[in-house]
């Protein structure tokens, strides 16, 4: 354990340390709590410097050659081989006098010469010289007709212009139309309901 300060084990106030310093905020009285802990004094500030980067020291290199021997080396050093040995291969020569060609198969089948077959070939066509003259029967059976030019299909308007008047207040004239005409088409397109339809059938009867 720290020991005490001074000011801690005063009491008749006299005897103050400097870790209790008088402000001059307080007009010259002194505080009464002293700045000086147990922590402090065990664990005191040290002055921190940068870290300098870790490098190593330039060491001069040894003189002389290099030893390349290894565990490996020493233990493991390489023998002569010799090459397996191989049995010599006999020269060929070749046996005096010709070679006869002459073997039992060109005894019994002895080649003959055949002359190649000619192409075949066929009579030439009589050509005559001159003009045909005559009608062939295509001509006679499929004859030309004269066929008219297409017309599209229509139903025949019966819309006609209206004719101006001279005189009068109904400024157009329609002509009359006939029975046959487009209020005839009409009529007859018109569906019926199967009322009406009864209808008509009673009156007739």
């Amino acid at each position: 354990m720290a020991s005490k300060c001074i000011c801690q084990i005063c009491t008749c106030g006299r005897h103050y340390c400097k870790h209790l310093p008088t402000s001059f905020m307080s007009k010259g009285e002194k505080q009464q709590q002293c700045r000086l802990t147990e922590y402090n004094a065990k664990y005191k500030e040290h002055e921190l410097y940068k870290v300098e980067p870790f490098r190593p020291k330039i060491k001069p290199l040894p003189e002389g050659k290099i030893e390349d021997k290894t565990i490996q080396r020493v233990d493991f050093q390489p023998y002569p081989v010799e090459k397996p040995w191989v049995r010599p291969q006999e020269v060929w020569q070749k046996p005096p006098g010709n070679m006869e060609g002459l073997t039992s198969y060109k005894k019994e089948f002895t080649g003959r010469h055949i002359t190649p077959p000619l192409p075949i070939r066929h009579d030439a066509m009589p050509t005559v010289s001159g003009k045909f003259q005559g009608e062939p029967t295509y001509k006679s059976d499929y004859k030309k007709w004269d066929a008219s030019p297409m017309v599209k299909f229509s139903h025949p308007s019966s819309w006609r212009p209206p004719t101006l008047l001279e005189t009068g207040a109904a400024p157009f004239k329609f002509e009359k139309e006939a029975d046959t005409g487009h209020r005839f088409y009409n009529m007859s397109n018109r569906h019926l309901s199967p009322l009406v339809t009864n209808r008509q059938e009673v009156a007739v009867a």
